[in-house]
């Protein structure tokens, strides 16, 4: 049977490439091995790891030490950092990737324990917000420690023990 049409037919397929001249090919998601030093692409800045240089494009990279097999399980998805090329040299494998400058998640952290714990304090309180989304979640005015302010109690509601809140509400995200 195969994967086409039993009736020899050409199948519709939206994917398909129908002008090869808009077709292209880019080595730009591609991850290259080299073997030998990585000192011969890279100038390695200081701490020793840690970023480097490409001696050729002179883009900035963060390079990493990890095993082989490590560097062997790296996928590509979008929240993973994106890996350039790597270098093994028969001990250690140098990963090569993009540089991300924005910041660790302390940030992050702290807005989520602050969600958490103004979350905490309203069940504590009897308190079901039921809309809880990011426009309802609001920094108060700009200072350098702005706290967050859970906001918009409109269909919130008092829990009563015993009684079974099964009502859908909240705003549909698309």
């Amino acid at each position: 049977m195969g994967c086409g049409s039993s009736k020899g037919e050409e199948v519709d397929n939206p994917n398909k490439i129908k002008d090869v001249a808009h077709f292209k090919i880019s080595s730009s998601g591609m991850v290259s091995q080299k073997h030998g030093l990585i000192t011969n692409d890279y100038t390695l800045l200081k701490p020793l790891i840690g970023k480097g240089v490409n001696k050729v494009t002179n883009q900035i990279r963060a390079i990493q030490v990890i095993s082989k097999e490590k560097a062997n399980k790296m996928e590509d998805h979008p929240n993973i950092i994106k890996i350039y090329e790597f270098y093994y040299d028969g001990k250690n494998t140098y990963i090569v990737t993009e540089l991300c400058t924005g910041g660790e998640l302390k940030k992050a952290a702290e807005t989520l324990k602050q969600i958490l714990n103004a979350v905490n304090y309203l069940h504590k309180s009897k308190i079901v917000h039921r809309d809880l989304k990011p426009e309802n979640i609001l920094y108060e005015p700009t200072q350098p420690q702005a706290l967050l302010k859970i906001v918009d109690f409109g269909t919130s509601r008092m829990f009563e023990q015993g009684y079974k809140m099964n009502q859908k509400l909240g705003t549909i995200i698309k």
